[in-house]
């Protein structure tokens, strides 16, 4: 009689809260994954956003190199030319001297 359903009643009052364990574990794991998921988007998004704001900097120092390339170059062309004029001059000068010298 009474023993049977206290029995009974703790019985069916232990499988009721490890269900209700069990759905609150459930339900804990679905927030963890779903916060653990959005941690991962903010982290991603985050990333994004500084790789776009850095590409406009990278283009800009990129430019700045290609600018100072060509100007180094036209200057090295600069100094080549120079030379050869200068030592073509040189040339014309000593050859008119050696030729009133002879």
């Amino acid at each position: 009689g009474f023993l049977l359903r206290t029995a009974q009643a703790r019985v069916v009052r232990r499988a009721v809260g490890h269900w209700a364990g069990a759905g609150a574990a459930r339900g804990f794991d679905v927030w963890r994954d779903r916060a653990s998921h959005q941690a991962r988007l903010r982290r991603v998004c985050g990333r994004l956003a500084a790789q776009w704001q850095q590409r406009g900097l990278a283009l800009a120092v990129r430019r700045w190199r290609e600018f100072r390339a060509q100007r180094r170059g036209l200057r090295q062309a600069g100094a080549k030319v120079l030379t050869r004029w200068v030592s073509g001059r040189a040339c014309a000068s000593l050859d008119a001297w050696r030729d009133r010298v002879r």
